[in-house]
């Protein structure tokens, strides 16, 4: 009785030792609990120290694929990093906390991040709403934040020094949206549809002005509220009764999917609809079907076919790890780009407490900083905002087969100010 009885205690014991070192290992679902991944990029040899960058994404919950393309593309520029050495001889790790895509977990992930000293800067959310909620705390802690994906005009005009941002502002990207509807696609008279959060609003004001400079009448603007609508048949009735020639749609994937799935069925997809890249996700083609996507044209300023060495390396590193075919988000390509832009600006000179101040040129007697052969671009500057210089987009279909496809088509932008 007494073997069997210490049999069994071992057995428990083994049992909850194991159970304990998996738990230790495995990636929390909490937003402000452990990090969600490290890269190492293989062993510490050759390396002289350790040095962390923090991404704060959405890892769980219906946005998840979204920030695991984010995790994705900051993971492989630290292991490019450190297969050439790393950072000033440093290994490159990524520590990832869960925001949830909600600002409240957005602010409490920043808090983690700044009271971790050995955090060097942070690759911070996937929206506008939530980098603004945690911009204040980054910048109490003099924390640089990047944000790959907050395109919403506001995010950089409320002062703060250490938040930078690696996509073009809304104010900037939605002109070419309504330039292509009227100038491209020789539309008079359009409808938008737009998500009622901060990008979404910032995206109907910027259209609403440059439909007035190309003498294009608005005659639908239609919004949804994001993550609590499934049926937009009576915003698609007024639209369809509107009777556009064109519509501009600013929605993410999902709601972009069911939106256009959904004005298939009522006849409404065989005139042209434009978005931006927040619509370049598969989840689209699945929610929608392919035949409601032959008039979407997406607005992008990261394209995947580009015949750019750093952009052919990088595609054939994503694709190697998601399968042949699959293509990036713009915040998985930004993600991946803001740790390069981390690099060459320690490289250059810039230190922990001014590496926004060196990426925005604010640091006094430094050399101009410019981020060289990256995916955004061969030379790319930012102003003292923090915001990328205004660039041009390329324009993504959907092909008959149900893949993104480049269109080789340029925006033509005559009659803006731009």
């Amino acid at each position: 009785m007494k073997r069997r009885m210490a049999w069994f205690l071992a057995v428990v014991m083994a049992v909850s030792c194991l159970a304990g070192c998996a738990q230790q290992g495995a990636p929390s679902s909490s937003g402000s609990g452990q990090p969600q991944g490290n890269v190492s990029g293989g062993g510490d040899e050759g390396f002289t120290g350790t040095i962390k960058f923090g991404i704060g994404c959405p890892l769980t919950g219906t946005s998840a694929s979204y920030g695991e393309l984010m995790l994705l593309g900051a993971n492989m520029a630290a292991e490019e990093l450190n297969e050439a050495g790393g950072i000033q001889g440093m290994k490159v790790e990524i520590v990832a906390y869960d925001d949830k895509q909600d600002p409240n977990e957005a602010a409490l992930v920043a808090q983690r991040f700044c009271d971790n000293e050995e955090i060097y800067a942070v690759i911070s959310h996937g929206g506008s709403g939530l980098t603004m909620a945690a911009a204040p705390i980054y910048e109490e802690a003099k924390l640089t934040n990047m944000a790959p994906s907050s395109s919403a005009s506001l995010v950089t005009e409320q002062g703060h020094q250490y938040l930078v941002r690696h996509v073009i502002r809304e104010d900037r990207q939605a002109p070419q949206v309504i330039a292509f509807l009227a100038n491209n696609m020789g539309c008079e008279k359009i409808a938008v549809i737009y998500a009622n959060n901060d990008h979404g609003q910032g995206n109907l004001e910027t259209s609403l002005e440059v439909a007035k400079e190309l003498d294009l009448e608005v005659v639908a603007t239609e919004t949804y509220t994001p993550g609590t609508e499934r049926d937009f048949s009576a915003l698609l009735t007024k639209v369809k009764r509107a009777n556009p020639d064109g519509i501009a749609i600013y929605a993410d994937y999902a709601e972009g999917g069911m939106i256009l799935g959904q004005a298939y069925q009522q006849g409404m997809t065989d005139i042209p609809w434009v978005g931006q890249s927040s619509l370049t996700y598969n989840t689209l083609i699945e929610l929608a079907g392919v035949e409601a996507l032959q008039n979407l044209y997406m607005t992008i300023t990261f394209n995947p076919y580009s015949e750019r060495p750093v952009v052919k390396s990088f595609m054939e590193r994503f694709q190697a790890q998601r399968g042949e075919g699959e293509i990036p988000s713009e915040p998985c390509a930004f993600s991946y780009d803001i740790i390069k832009v981390y690099a060459q600006a320690i490289e250059a000179g810039a230190a922990k407490d001014n590496l926004a101040l060196w990426i925005k040129n604010l640091v006094p007697g430094q050399e101009p900083f410019v981020a060289y052969d990256i995916l955004l671009g061969d030379e790319v500057q930012w102003d003292s905002k923090g915001d990328v210089l205004p660039r041009g987009v390329d324009i993504l279909k959907v092909s008959p087969e149900g893949r993104f496809v480049d269109t080789d088509l340029a925006v033509d932008v005559s009659g803006l100010d731009m």
